[in-house]
């Protein structure tokens, strides 16, 4: 289960807020306000794009598939799992990451 709110649904909601305070704001504060909301647009935008890349299913799948008696196949898995797992935690709540992975 994905972690909510996600990154897209905070840029959203900042996004908008961003957009409001620039409609009723002084003049040279709305400039720079009109500049972050025209950056959260564009990571928006490119969010989207990269979403279609996401490889939860594939990683999904390929769980499914491991053969228990392939320790190779069960290494590699693991390896894969644990990064994809660490890069969600440097996102989400990096103090939580030990300063060195673990060696295997």
């Amino acid at each position: 289960m994905p972690d909510r709110p996600d990154a897209r649904e905070l840029l959203e909601v900042a996004h908008a807020t961003a957009v409001d305070l620039a409609a009723n704001t002084a003049t040279q504060d709305r400039h720079a306000l009109r500049m972050i909301a025209h950056a959260m647009a564009i990571a928006l935008r490119e969010m989207a794009a990269t979403a279609a890349h996401d490889d939860t299913g594939d990683m999904w799948r390929q769980v499914e598939e491991c053969d228990l008696r392939d320790i190779a196949s069960q290494r590699r898995l693991h390896g894969e799992l644990s990064a994809l797992t660490r890069a969600r935690l440097a996102i989400s709540d990096p103090r939580r990451l030990p300063r060195d992975p673990p060696s295997r």
